[in-house]
């Protein structure tokens, strides 16, 4: 029952009560006043004759068990209007007092004052101005579509310390929190970091706390605040977390990569290239010398050192664009960087050593 619904009955029952409890009293005088029971005077019970007949006859009594007559009964019932009337004025106290009680219930009942779905705050409350308005009417479209398609919520919430902003409780009423579904996205801006993020138990199993601090180191910091704008944080953070909660398996890595974790891959791949290029050339140099016994081993130079030249290329230049699912380019761009790092370390190494053996 929605909060609307509830007051209406509340006032309702509140007007019964107060009429009844007004036309109470006097219901009661009437029943248990003496001119109330005056009105049917009761008949003084007649003295039963238990013989057959009243001429002082010696006649056998008649049994315990024998058959009243119709006048004995009406000349017996009044001799508990008394009781009938006290049941009579307890009754009516109760029906006075009842409507109170049901406002009293319904007063304390949480449920019917619970905000229910259709009148719970939209999805962005925006106490520090971060989002322009055509972006906030943008981002609550949005989060209703991506409500009613999944069942997942997505709130958004700035805070201004400068101001006073909603507290916790009464966020919690204003969208029914806490919620196992919902995740809320806190913004705070000119804090060091400006994101940091709130979620119920069925968003950690599709997201997990790893999950939440890369996108938080990732999107938060001041140097892509710097970059993008305090809104541009926070509609990519909502566009991330839609991406994620929308697949089956959730996510463990953020999807996509920033542009300092794109630049540590690529040094990484040029690295793994030069590596390779070193163990290459020795390889070539022994396969010319056709060597034989204990240095035949380094013909194969490339496999001696795959876990260096590896762990470059594939394990920090590669892996990292895999897991969070990169463009395609970004990855060309890396194996592109290796070979080349690769040829001209093939290449120029040997020109270096003629030049360095010139001079000795």
């Amino acid at each position: 029952m929605g909060p609307r619904i509830a007051r209406g009955c509340l006032v309702a029952v509140l007007l019964a009560s107060a009429q009844a409890l007004l036309l109470a009293p006097a219901a009661i005088h009437r029943v248990l006043s003496p001119a109330a029971r005056s009105r049917r005077p009761a008949q003084r019970p007649q003295a039963l004759s238990l013989g057959a007949s009243g001429r002082g006859d010696r006649k056998k009594a008649a049994p315990l068990g024998a058959r009243l007559s119709r006048g004995d009964v009406q000349a017996v019932v009044p001799m508990q209007a008394p009781l009938s009337n006290a049941r009579a004025g307890l009754a009516a106290l109760l029906l006075a007092l009842a409507p109170t009680l049901a406002a009293i219930l319904l007063l304390a009942a949480p449920s019917a004052w619970a905000d229910d779905g259709a009148e719970l705050a939209p999805p962005v409350l925006d106490q520090a101005r971060t989002l322009t308005t055509k972006a906030q009417e943008r981002i609550i479209r949005d989060l209703n579509a991506f409500e009613e398609d999944t069942g997942y919520r997505i709130l958004v919430l700035s805070e201004d310390p400068r101001k006073v902003n909603k507290t916790p409780k009464e966020l919690k009423q204003l969208w029914g929190l806490p919620d196992p579904d919902a995740v809320v996205v806190l913004v705070r801006p000119g804090a060091g970091n400006i994101l940091l993020f709130n979620y119920g138990e069925n968003i950690k199993k599709l997201l997990p706390d790893r999950f939440f601090g890369e996108l938080t180191g990732r999107l938060g910091n001041m140097y892509n605040v710097r970059d993008v704008g305090e809104d541009g944080v926070v509609e990519e953070s909502v566009r991330l977390l839609e991406t994620c909660l929308r697949k089956e398996k959730g996510c463990f890595t953020v999807p996509g990569i920033g542009k300092d974790q794109y630049t540590a891959t690529l040094a990484s791949s040029l690295a793994g290239g030069v590596f390779f290029g070193f163990s290459a050339l020795t390889s070539a140099q022994f396969v010319q010398k056709n060597a034989k016994g204990e240095d035949a081993i380094f013909k194969f130079a490339p496999v001696l050192f795959f876990p260096l030249w590896g762990l470059f290329f594939i394990g920090l230049g590669l892996n990292p664009l895999l897991q969070r699912e990169a463009e395609v380019q970004l990855i060309a761009q890396n194996v592109g960087a290796f070979a080349a790092s690769a040829a001209a370390t093939g290449f120029i190494y040997p020109k270096m050593l003629n030049i360095w053996s010139g001079f000795l």
